[in-house]
């Protein structure tokens, strides 16, 4: 494990997630809206090392924003998924990261390759060099090729 992940770790283990949050923004108060939603957080049963994986993960992927349905929403996967330690939640939010890194990445795979199909049938329109059942064949054998 590397130093920097210890660090961070204890780091989640040692502090409330009240005080992980006010880190964040040194000087201002954690607003009541965050602290109610860390309450609900832990009658989930959630611990607070889990609740701090939590609230930084989605804090780095929302642009430091804690939407609170989105955080509830993790939250019961991972009650479901009984995360106990902050090592866990970190192990299973880096899985749960390349899971929708690579699911973004297929679906603009997806994007790009179904413009070209697209682009592929308009240059045929538009040369009308082929019959309507011709046309209509192509078109076919474009969208069943994978």
């Amino acid at each position: 494990m590397s130093t920097e992940i210890e660090k961070i770790l204890k780091v989640y283990k040692s502090v409330s997630p009240e005080e992980l949050l006010m880190s964040k923004v040194p000087g201002a108060k954690v607003p009541k809206e965050d602290v109610q939603l860390i309450n609900t957080l832990r009658k989930m049963g959630l611990r607070d090392e889990v609740i701090n994986v939590l609230l930084d993960y989605v804090l780095m992927t929302t642009n430091m924003k804690l939407p609170k349905p989105y955080v509830e929403k993790i939250a019961g996967h991972w009650t479901r998924k009984k995360l106990k330690t902050a090592e866990q939640a970190m192990e299973f939010a880096k899985s749960e990261h390349q899971i929708i890194q690579e699911y973004h990445k297929r679906k603009e795979q997806n994007t790009k390759i179904n413009k070209n199909k697209i682009q592929a049938i308009e240059d045929a329109v538009k040369n009308r060099e082929m019959s309507d059942e011709q046309l209509g064949k192509f078109v076919r054998t474009i969208f069943l090729q994978k």
